[in-house]
C-alpha cells in the first residue's frame, strides 16, 4: 500500500510545488539498477539551482554544506543545485508563507496525553541552551530527521555495527579497505573523494599513502605483495579487453556515467604509471535503513500494526519504503516529502479543530454549530456563560466564539475564567452592538475579533479561520526577540516590554505589533496590514485596523513619547524614538 500511495501522491506534491513557484527539471542521471520499468538516463526531476545570497537570511544559514565538505567543516557553495536547492526552496516557501523554523532544539522524548481512547502524542520535550522546553502540538507530532543510524544507543541494542558519528555498516578495524590508483589524474583521486583536499593534506594524514611500487603500496598497507600485484594484474588485463569478469562493471549505464576511461570500457582504467597511490576508505551507510515503520498515512504502527494516535515520521526517521534498496537519486528526500504531505493531510482530516460555540438563542447556536460541522470543525454548543466555562474545561477548544450578552454572566466574564486555563485561547466575539465603544470594550477585555448581528456565516468561518491561523503563527513562533528602540518583543515567550515595562497583549495584538515591528521605519498600508495580520479582506471593514491600531497605542505609547505613527493616506509606521 505505501508504493501505491506513493506512486498516486507524487504527482500531486510536484504540482503543488510548481503552483507554489518552485520550478523543476529534468536531470539526466541513471537509476542506480537494471529493473523493470528502468527509464534511460533516469527520470530525476529537481529544482532549478539558487543563488544562496537571494534566499532568506534563516534560510540560508540553515542548507548546510555538502556532507563532503559538511564533515571536514568546509563551507557551503555560493550556488545550491540539487536536493539542497531543493530543501532551500522549500524552506523559503514556508518562511515566507509565515511558517516558522525553530533551530537549537533537541527532541528528547514525547508528551502524550490519555483519554478514554488512549493515550494519544500531543507535544515533545527538547532541550535548549537555555535549558528543556515543550513544545505542544495539539494535532500530532511528525518526525522528520533524526535517522537510526544516528543514534548509538539503539545502534547497539539492535546489533548494528560501527559508531554513530559516522553511520559505519562494518568496522573498519575489521575490515580494512583501501582504494589503488596510479597518478593518472597527477596524484588526485580518481572518483567522488570525500572528503576533498590536497594530495599532500592526506599524505601528512595518513589517508593515504604513496610508493614508487606496487609492492610498496602492499608494505604501506599490510597486505601480501604478491596478492596485491597479481591483483593489479587481473584488474589490468580486464582493462585491455574491456571486460569485467569478476563484477561487470562499465556493462551498466550507471557504471559509465562518471567515467572518462580511454580503453574499450571507459569505466575500467589501468594501474600502469607510477608513483602508485592507496586511500584508505570506510564501509558506510547512509542513514536512510532503519526507524520507525509506518503505514500509507505515514502514521507511526506499534509492533501489533495499530496506529499511534499523533504520531508520524517521514524521511531518515522513518523506516524506508524501499526496504533494504536504496534505488536511486533522492529517495530518502522524495519519499519523505510525499509521506509527510501525506501525513499532514491525515493528521487535519483526521483530528479536525475543535470550537465552542456560546450564545443564548438557540436557533442561532445550532444554525452556526451545523455551518461549522460542515466546514470540517468539530463543535460544541453552550446557552449560558456558566455552561460555556465548564465546556471550555471538558473539551478544550481550539478556538470559541462568544456572544456578549448572555443571560447568567457576559461574555467578557467568561472569557476572562476561560482565559485562567489557557491565556492564548482564540475568541471570536458575537454583539448586537455596533458602536465603536462597544467593540473597543469587547477588543479590550482580550477578544481577538468581532462578528456583528446579524452576520453571514460565510464572514464568521472566515473570521474564525483566520484568527486560527494567526494564533497557530503565534503558538509556533522562532525563538527571536525583536528590539525597535526601547521597545521589545520575544516571539518564543510572547513577552513585550517597553523601557523594561511589560505590556500584555492579546493574540491579535500581538501579531499585529510583531507586524509592525518587523517592519521598523515603513509604511504598511491598511491592506497589507489586513492580508498579513488577518489573512482575509474585510470587505471595507478596514476601520478593524483603526480599532487595532488605537487599542496598541494605549498599550505601547501611554505615558511615553508615541512610536505607533499615523501617515495619512498612506497607512502606519512604528520608529523608536529619535
Amino acid at each position: 500500500m505505501k508504493v501505491e500511495a506513493f506512486l498516486a501522491q507524487s504527482p500531486r506534491v510536484v504540482a503543488a510545488l510548481e503552483e507554489a513557484g518552485i520550478d523543476f527539471e529534468w536531470l539526466p542521471f541513471p537509476e542506480y539498477y537494471d529493473a523493470p520499468g528502468r527509464c534511460p538516463m533516469g527520470r530525476s526531476i529537481q529544482p532549478t539551482s539558487i543563488k544562496r545570497d537571494t534566499l532568506p537570511t534563516e534560510v540560508a544559514a540553515l542548507v548546510r554544506p555538502p556532507v563532503e565538505r559538511d564533515r571536514v567543516g568546509g563551507e557551503g557553495r555560493g550556488t545550491l543545485s540539487g536536493g539542497q536547492a531543493l530543501i532551500a526552496r522549500l524552506a523559503a516557501t514556508f518562511v515566507e508563507a509565515g511558517g516558522t523554523i525553530r533551530t537549537g532544539h533537541c527532541v528528547r522524548d514525547l508528551m502524550t496525553q490519555t483519554d478514554a481512547t488512549g493515550d494519544h502524542v500531543v507535544g515533545v520535550w527538547a532541550t535548549t541552551e537555555e535549558g528543556a522546553v515543550e513544545v505542544r502540538a495539539r494535532r500530532g507530532v511528525l518526525l522528520g530527521s533524526g535517522g537510526f543510524e544516528g543514534s548509538e544507543s539503539r545502534r547497539h541494542a539492535h546489533g548494528t555495527p560501527g559508531r554513530a558519528a559516522w553511520t559505519m555498516a562494518k568496522d573498519p578495524a575489521r575490515v580494512p579497505s583501501w582504494f589503488v590508483f596510479d597518478s593518472r589524474e597527477g596524484g588526485r583521486l580518481p572518483g567522488i573523494a570525500m572528503p576533498e583536499g590536497d594530495p599532500a593534506d592526506h599524505l601528512a594524514a595518513g589517508t593515504w599513502v604513496e610508493a614508487e611500487s606496487i609492492a610498496g603500496i602492499a608494505a604501506a598497507i599490510g597486505v601480501p605483495a604478491q596478492e596485491l600485484e597479481a591483483t593489479v594484474e587481473r584488474w589490468n588485463g580486464f582493462c585491455a579487453t574491456g571486460v569485467d569478469e569478476d563484477f561487470g562493471r562499465g556493462a551498466d549505464e550507471y557504471d559509465t556515467f562518471f567515467t572518462y576511461g580511454e580503453g574499450p570500457n571507459k569505466a575500467l582504467t589501468p594501474i600502469d604509471q607510477g608513483p602508485f597511490f592507496a586511500a584508505r576508505f570506510v564501509l558506510s551507510d547512509l542513514g536512510t535503513k532503519g526507524g520507525v515503520v509506518t503505514d500509507a498515512h505515514g502514521r507511526a504502527l506499534r509492533p501489533d500494526g495499530s496506529a499511534v494516535p499523533g504520531l508520524y515520521a517521514v524521511g531518515n526517521t522513518a523506516a524506508p519504503m524501499t526496504g533494504p534498496y536504496y534505488p536511486g537519486p533522492g529517495a530518502p528526500l522524495g519519499t519523505a516529502m510525499v509521506f509527510a504531505s501525506l501525513a499532514v493531510a491525515d493528521l487535519a482530516d483526521g483530528s479536525p479543530l475543535r470550537v465552542l460555540v456560546v450564545d443564548d438563542e438557540v436557533n442561532i447556536a445550532e444554525l452556526i454549530t451545523m455551518a461549522l460541522r460542515y466546514e470540517g470543525f468539530e463543535v460544541q454548543a453552550a446557552h449560558s456563560g456558566t455552561k460555556a466555562v465548564a465546556a471550555a474545561k471538558e473539551m478544550a477548544p481550539d478556538a470559541v466564539v462568544l456572544d456578549i450578552m448572555l443571560p447568567d454572566i457576559d461574555g467578557l466574564e467568561v472569557l476572562r475564567r476561560m482565559r485562567m486555563t489557557d491565556p492564548h485561547l482564540p475568541v471570536v466575539f458575537l454583539t448586537a452592538r455596533d458602536a465603536v465603544e462597544d467593540r473597543i470594550a469587547g477588543l479590550t477585555a482580550g477578544g481577538d475579533d468581532y462578528v456583528t448581528k446579524p452576520f453571514s456565516l460565510e464572514e464568521l468561518v472566515a473570521r474564525l479561520r483566520g484568527l486560527l491561523r494567526r494564533a497557530g503563527a503565534q503558538a509556533a513562533a522562532e525563538s527571536t526577540v525583536l528590539t525597535v528602540g526601547d521597545l521589545t518583543l520575544d516571539e518564543d515567550s510572547h513577552e513585550v516590554y517597553r523601557g523594561g515595562d511589560e505590556i500584555t497583549l492579546t493574540a491579535t495584538e500581538f501579531e499585529l505589533l510583531r507586524f509592525l515591528m518587523r517592519n521598523p521605519r515603513r509604511v504598511l498600508s491598511k491592506a497589507q496590514i489586513l492580508d498579513r495580520v488577518w489573512n482575509y479582506d474585510f470587505g471595507g471593514q478596514a476601520n478593524v485596523v483603526e480599532l487595532y491600531i488605537s487599542y496598541l497605542r494605549k498599550k505601547v505609547d501611554a505615558g511615553r513619547q508615541p512610536m505607533i505613527h499615523t501617515m495619512r493616506g498612506a497607512g502606519y509606521v512604528l520608529k523608536p524614538v529619535s
